[in-house]
């Protein structure tokens, strides 16, 4: 499922997020307010996003963001703790360092 924003393409995560996806998951400031398993090198966020590709189980949807200028990682957002029988579900973003400050967190949301 693909979604679009006037600045953000918002799709699964892939493989070839992974540099943003490290840059943003040791940022301090995400690391702060979103922990997250620690992620040393470029195989562990692969491995971070794989896990948020894969939305078997149903207990959550992860998408990235990319820019649709640039086509760079800008942020993620989730869907988790989904209770399809109340349908109701919790929200959580990261937004890249160099992303901040663009209104990319309220796209994402707001897409979500």
């Amino acid at each position: 499922m693909e979604l679009r924003t006037p600045d953000l393409l918002i799709r699964p995560p892939a493989p070839a997020d992974a540099q943003g996806a490290f840059e943003m998951l040791n940022d301090p400031a995400v690391r702060r307010w979103n922990p997250t398993r620690d992620c040393p090198d470029l195989e562990t966020a692969e491995a971070w996003l794989r896990d948020g590709a894969d939305w078997s189980d149903g207990t959550h949807a992860t998408w990235s963001a990319l820019d649709r200028g640039t086509g760079s990682l800008v942020g993620g957002v989730s869907l988790f703790a989904i209770d399809t029988e109340d349908a109701v579900a919790e929200i959580g973003y990261r937004v890249h360092p160099d992303a901040r400050g663009r209104g990319v967190a309220r796209q994402m949301v707001d897409a979500v």
